[in-house]
C-alpha cells in the first residue's frame, strides 16, 4: 500500500509540475506575444511617420521647383512684336530701290541733286543723272552732318564710265556701285565723306552693312 500511494503522489507532482509549466509557458507566451504586437505596432507607427515626412519634403521640394520656373507670359510675342523697333526704310519707287537706315534716322529728309559727267579735254559735260542724298533729321547749316549719297547710272552710262569716255568730279577714282537693277546702277561718290563732317563714322558703317537693294534685280 505504502508502495502504490508513493507511486499515486509522483504522478499527481508530475501532473502538476506539467500543468504548472504549461500554464507558466503560456503566460509567458502571452506576454511575448503582446510585447511583439505592441512593437510590431510602434515601428509600424514610426515607418508611417517617416513616409508622412517624406511626402512632405516632396512636396515642399516641388513646390520650391514650381516657384523657381519662369512665368510665361502668354502675351509675350505680341509684347515682343510691340517693343520690336520699327524699321526705317526709304523706298524710291522711280528708281525701284530701297535703303535701310537706323532707328535714329527716323524723320530723315530727301535732298535731289544732280551729278555731271565731263571729257577732260577739251572740258566738256556728256552726261548727267539724279543724285539723291539722304539727310540726316539733326542736320543743320550750322552744324551739317554726312549726308548719304546715292548716284543713279543708266546701265549704259555707268559702262561707259568704266570705259572712261567720262569722269565725275576731280579726283581720278569712279565711284563704287552699292547695287543694280535691270535698268540702273546705284553708286557711292569718290570721297564722298573727305569734308569729314560730324556723322561721317556712321555713315560708313551703314554702308558696311549692305543696306540697299532693288526691287527687280539685274538678270
Amino acid at each position: 500500500m505504502p508502495q502504490e500511494q508513493n507511486s499515486t503522489n509522483i504522478w499527481v507532482i508530475v501532473v502538476a509540475v506539467v500543468i504548472t509549466a504549461l500554464v507558466v509557458g503560456g503566460v509567458v507566451y502571452a506576454l511575448q506575444s503582446s510585447r511583439l504586437r505592441s512593437a510590431e505596432q510602434s515601428f509600424q507607427q514610426q515607418i508611417t511617420l517617416l513616409q508622412n515626412q517624406i511626402d512632405q519634403l516632396q512636396q515642399v521640394k516641388q513646390n520650391q521647383n514650381q516657384n523657381n520656373q519662369p512665368v510665361v507670359d502668354q502675351n509675350e510675342n505680341v509684347n515682343q512684336q510691340v517693343n520690336q523697333p520699327e524699321e526705317i526704310v526709304y523706298s524710291n519707287s522711280e528708281y525701284e530701290f530701297s535703303f535701310q537706315l537706323p532707328q535714329n534716322w527716323k524723320s530723315y529728309s530727301i535732298v535731289t541733286n544732280e551729278w555731271e559727267g565731263y571729257t577732260p579735254e577739251p572740258y566738256a559735260i556728256v552726261e548727267r543723272g539724279s543724285l539723291i542724298s539722304i539727310r540726316h533729321p539733326q542736320w543743320t547749316s550750322q552744324n551739317p552732318r554726312q549726308d548719304i549719297p546715292i548716284m543713279v547710272f543708266t546701265i549704259k552710262q555707268w559702262n561707259n564710265l568704266q570705259a572712261g569716255e567720262f569722269h565725275i568730279g576731280a579726283a581720278p577714282i569712279n565711284p563704287s556701285e552699292l547695287g543694280r537693277n535691270a535698268k540702273y546702277v546705284f553708286a557711292l561718290p569718290a570721297r564722298y565723306n573727305y569734308a569729314f563732317l560730324t556723322g561721317w563714322e556712321e555713315v560708313g558703317h551703314i554702308l558696311n552693312n549692305s543696306p540697299l537693294s532693288v526691287s527687280k534685280p539685274s538678270e
